[in-house]
């Protein structure tokens, strides 16, 4: 009843007396062909639909004269109340006794420009519009069929012929309900004698087989239909039945899964397989078993490599993977099965979902296992609740224990090999890659992004930026803000998502985790220490001559370390002009760095020396050679601070100081 599909009808063109449930005919009578369904789904999932008013309005606000009636879709929920727990219904519509013959044509259409144009309807609930004004009830065409010619019987057919134990329905296929506006079943010839033998009825389109029948082999049924120009016709259709009987529905432990960290995932059973009914082992095809979903939010979608709807096939020949005790394949006919393995819809990099919003993928969805037989019969079902959450930032990186963490917070130094330009950038080791759930590599392929927060030097604070502008944080030569907080972030799966026209788009999610960053200047490890017959300490001697001692001795037995040093990790050198040349050069290095008195050549680090403001002493200067510093103007017992300031390339300044004492 949406727009392109006309609704065949005719009159009848005598009086006929039929046998089906809608009675005789009547010459003239007005004859509708069967109408099918429309699908909605409704949010949120727990409304009712079936329990509301529904109508359908035009844009005049004028309801058409058909009646709508909502049922919750066929196998969608598990309990015996009537909301559809995925919010999906079937709408079905009939035309109410206003509708004759006389104006059918002309009941859902209305005048424009002297012409007859279907009304455009939109579903009401409860006088609410709800959806658009899109559906249209297309009468006005008469089909061919009102020439009076019989309906062609090798277009006779059902929608399925496999029949279940028990009562079930059978329905026309879709070619013949449209053209019949009635239709009843019987048995025939030998088949009416060999349903009798085994008990199987049949009551209109209903049939009923009992348990004792299963399997029964070569019974037809006769279609019997009377057609909208009230001809009858029938045709003679070879039914499978089924081999077992459908078990109750059970409910299996939740499953919690983690999208995009998991290919597959594992449901326990427990003992639903193992105690299976005899007859529904021997008879079950595990090639026809399937994992569905009535909710297309959920992030695997039917595809042309899937069996039935929702799920990716294991080992490209079934739906499920059924595993034994000890992990070893298992049989349905066997009852060893105590897990089923289920693989997502995941390639390359990539989830499918139907749903919109990417948020909808989250939640907790109903997947619905179903047993089968070798003809698709049900045998049973399972339902598998499955909890979809996001995955985290630690489900995908783990800190490298060696990259400069100490309990959460990472310690990196600026390098100094480039200047006036950003003198940062973030170590490539900070995290290990972990594994997915089921042991395989590749959760991603790709280290964090980082983005900073940070105080700069006037209070301001700088926001979420991709690098670190230096001009903001430092002063004077001096890095003045060492502590930042930084957001590391990665986009670790798509999901092909469909946006509201119906086109694929691509969405993605991403994982990050805040930490807090302290920063130093390339040389701030450095010291300078005194030593006195390999003691080290904190005060520097300063003789007679004003001179502070460098280095000498290498700490053996014979040579004991004294004089001045200056120390970086576990290297140091003396504190002397020939230690530390005018001129930088790589027979002078200090910690990996070039060390020098001069200009800052690439990758160097420039040495000053000088006092502290209080200090006594008029002026300090590195001597020529193996001398030593010199505190000039120094009376006996005075002392004060030496100062070292060490600039690296990019021109950040730190520095180091010891006591001095004449």
């Amino acid at each position: 009843w949406t727009s392109g599909k006309n609704i065949a009808w005719s009159k009848a063109g005598a009086d006929v007396t039929w046998a089906g449930k809608k009675g005789n005919v009547a010459a003239g009578q007005l004859l509708i062909g069967q109408l099918g369904s429309e699908t909605a789904t409704v949010t949120p999932a727990s409304y009712d639909l079936g329990a509301q008013e529904l109508t359908l309005v035009d844009i005049d606000g004028k309801t058409a004269p058909v009646t709508v009636t909502a049922t919750a879709a066929e196998g969608d929920y598990v309990t015996d109340r009537a909301a559809s727990p995925s919010g999906k219904w079937n709408l079905a519509i009939a035309m109410t006794d206003e509708v004759t013959a006389d104006n059918i044509a002309t009941a859902f259409t209305k005048k424009v420009n002297g012409v007859d144009k279907n009304v455009k309807y939109a579903l009401a609930v409860n006088g609410t519009v709800m959806t658009g004004y899109e559906y249209v009830i297309d009468t006005q065409t008469v089909n061919e069929s009102k020439t009076n010619t019989a309906y062609n019987k090798a277009n006779i057919g059902l929608a399925s012929a496999n029949v279940a134990l028990g009562t079930s329905t059978l329905s026309l296929n879709a070619a013949t309900a449209a053209q019949a506006y009635d239709s009843y079943l019987t048995f025939e010839g030998a088949s009416k004698t060999l349903a009798e033998a085994k008990g199987i009825t049949v009551d209109g389109m209903n049939i009923t087989v009992p348990a004792t029948a299963a399997a029964t082999p070569g019974l037809s049924v006769t279609v019997n239909i009377l057609d909208i120009t009230g001809k009858i016709a029938k045709k003679d259709v070879v039914l499978t039945i089924a081999g077992a009987s459908v078990s109750e529905t059970e409910t299996v432990a939740p499953v919690s899964i983690k999208i995009s960290t998991v290919n597959s995932f594992s449901v326990d059973l427990g003992t639903i397989f193992t105690n299976l009914d005899a007859n529904i082992a021997q008879n079950a095809d595990a090639t026809k078993t399937t994992v569905t979903t009535a909710d297309g939010n959920f992030f695997a979608l039917t595809s042309a490599t899937s069996i039935g709807d929702g799920l990716y096939k294991v080992a490209e020949n079934t739906a499920i993977a059924f595993k034994k005790a000890d992990g070893g394949a298992a049989t349905i006919a066997a009852r060893n099965a105590i897990k089923a393995v289920i693989t997502l819809n995941y390639t390359g990099s990539k989830y499918t979902t139907a749903a919109k919003d990417l948020a909808n993928i989250y939640g907790t969805f109903n997947l619905t296992l179903t047993l089968k037989d070798a003809q698709g019969n049900e045998l049973k079902k399972v339902i598998v609740p499955v909890t979809v959450s996001k995955p985290e930032f630690d489900d995908y990186y783990t800190a490298n224990q060696y990259a400069g963490w100490n309990e959460g917070i990472l310690s990196s130094v600026i390098d100094n090999s480039t200047q006036n330009a950003p003198a940062f950038t973030m170590p490539t080791n900070l995290y290990t890659i972990n594994k997915k759930a089921d042991g395989t590599t590749g959760m991603t392929d790709a280290q964090p992004d980082y983005t900073y927060t940070y105080k700069k030097t006037d209070n301001s604070e700088a926001n979420n930026v991709t690098s670190i502008t230096f001009t903001d944080v430092v002063k004077d030569g001096f890095l003045k803000t060492t502590d930042y907080k930084v957001k590391a972030s990665n986009e670790v799966v798509t999901v092909n998502a469909l946006t509201n026209d119906g086109r694929a788009e691509d969405n993605g999610i991403s994982v990050s985790k805040e930490f807090t960053m302290k920063l130093a200047p390339a040389f701030n490890k450095a010291k300078l220490v005194y030593y006195t017959n390999g003691v080290a300490g904190t005060v520097a001697a300063v003789n007679a001559d004003g001179i502070i001692a460098p280095l000498t001795g290498d700490g053996t037995a014979n040579k004991p370390k004294n004089g001045l040093a200056l120390q970086y990790g576990d290297e140091e050198i003396a504190v002397s002009a020939t230690a530390i040349p005018a001129s930088a050069s790589n027979d002078h290095k200090l910690g990996g760095y070039e060390v020098t008195t001069g200009s800052a050549a690439t990758g160097a680090v420039v040495v000053g020396f000088a006092k502290s403001a209080e200090s006594a002493g008029t002026g300090v200067n590195l001597e020529t050679g193996d001398t030593g510093v010199k505190i000039a103007g120094l009376n006996a017992g005075q002392g004060g601070e030496l100062v070292v300031t060490f600039t690296d390339y990019a021109g950040i300044k730190t520095q180091a100081t010891i006591e001095y004492k004449k």
